[in-house]
C-alpha cells in the first residue's frame, strides 16, 4: 500500500501525461500499480471534470471580455454620434453614410456577426446617398 504522498505524486504525474507507463517510470512504481491507482482513484473521470470546469471558466472569461468590448464600442459609438450631432447642428460637419456604416460594422463585428472579411455584409446604406436623403 502506498502513502497518500506517493499516490498524490502519481496523480500529478498522470496529469502531466495520461499513461500508466509514464506514471510508473516517473514515480518508480510498477505499471500494474499505476493502473490500479488510476482505476481505483478514478483519475480519468477526475481529469475530465477538471477539464470541463476549466473550459467553462475560460468560456465565461471570454464572454465577459467580449461583453466589455461591446459596451466600450457602444459607448464610443454614442460619443461619436453625439459629437457628430453637435457638429451637424453647428454646421461644421457633413456626415456621410459611410461614417455611420463604419460604426454599425464595428458593433456587428464585436457581436460576432459576419463582416466584410468573412462575407459580404447584408447592410448597406448607400441608397440613402443616392436619393439625397443624407445630403
Amino acid at each position: 500500500m502506498l502513502s497518500e504522498t506517493e499516490i498524490e505524486e502519481m496523480w500529478q504525474a498522470y496529469q502531466e501525461h495520461q499513461s500508466a507507463y509514464f506514471v510508473a517510470a516517473t514515480c518508480k512504481v510498477s505499471s500494474t500499480t499505476a493502473r490500479k491507482y488510476r482505476d481505483s482513484e478514478h483519475w480519468d473521470e477526475r481529469l475530465r471534470k477538471i477539464r470541463a470546469k476549466a473550459s467553462a471558466l475560460a468560456d465565461n472569461k471570454v464572454a465577459r471580455e467580449l461583453a466589455k468590448d461591446i459596451e466600450v464600442a457602444h459607448d464610443i459609438q454614442m460619443q461619436i454620434a453625439d459629437s457628430l450631432q453637435k457638429q451637424l447642428v453647428a454646421g461644421n460637419y457633413k456626415a456621410t453614410v459611410r461614417d455611420y456604416e463604419r460604426l454599425v460594422r464595428l458593433e456587428h463585428f464585436l457581436r460576432g456577426s459576419s463582416d466584410s472579411r468573412t462575407k459580404h455584409p447584408d447592410i448597406s446604406f448607400e441608397w440613402l446617398e443616392d436619393d439625397g436623403t443624407m445630403k
